[in-house]
Order: C-alpha cells, then sequence, then structure tokens
C-alpha cells in the first residue's frame, strides 16, 4: 500500500516501557525497506507523568532508545517539539521519519 496514509496506536502497559515500545517501532524501520508503507514516518510518544523530574527521565530514556539504532535527529530531543531524524536500515539505506514526545503536564 505504498503512498497510503495508516495509523497505528499501540499501548506499552506502563511509562516503564515507553521505551522498549519505541524499539518495536524503530525495529520495524529497521527492518523496512525505504520508501514503502512498512516505514513509520511519523512517531509520536504520549505520555503522562507524576512528578517534575520524570519528564527528563522520559526524554533520557527515548534518547537512548534512538541512540541504539544510530537515530540521527535535527535537533535535541524535548517535550512538545518535533523533530526530523534518519536512521540506517538493516540494508543500509537511511530512513526519514520526524518523531514528537508529547509529555501531559501534572496538576
Amino acid at each position: 500500500m505504498k503512498d497510503s496514509d495508516v495509523l497505528t496506536i499501540m499501548s506499552t502497559g506502563g511509562c516503564s516501557r515507553l521505551s522498549s515500545g519505541l524499539k518495536e517501532v524503530l525495529d520495524r524501520n529497521y527492518l523496512s525497506i525505504p520508501g514503502f508503507s512498512t516505514v513509520y514516518s511519523k512517531i509520536v510518544i504520549i505520555t503522562d507523568r507524576d512528578e517534575a523530574e520524570t519528564e527528563l527521565n522520559f526524554i533520557q530514556q527515548m534518547k537512548d532508545a534512538l541512540n541504539e539504532y544510530s537515530v540521527i535527529c535535527d535537533n535535541e530531543l524535548e517535550n512538545d517539539r518535533w523533530i526530523k531524524c534518519k536512521m540506517p536500515t538493516e540494508i543500509k539505506e537511511e530512513v526519514e521519519f520526524a518523531f514528537l514526545l508529547f509529555i501531559i503536564p501534572f496538576e
């Protein structure tokens, strides 16, 4: 289904599993053929937090997962800001995607 828009929603089962959920998506991009619908072109992580310092923890977890897949981004990862990223695939071609981490503020 080339040139189609597909929305996939995944529940990770809690904040402590966000990193593993992101790795599943990045793994799919890694194993994909660039230009086909199997590549995720936009990745959004939405979560809430219960403590002020949790935001920094989430950001670091996401950075670690992105680094594990040799993802290069055009800007530093931060809350509520789209960044453009690229990563190598298994066949050493690059895929590009946009990434957003949205952490709902605590009250």
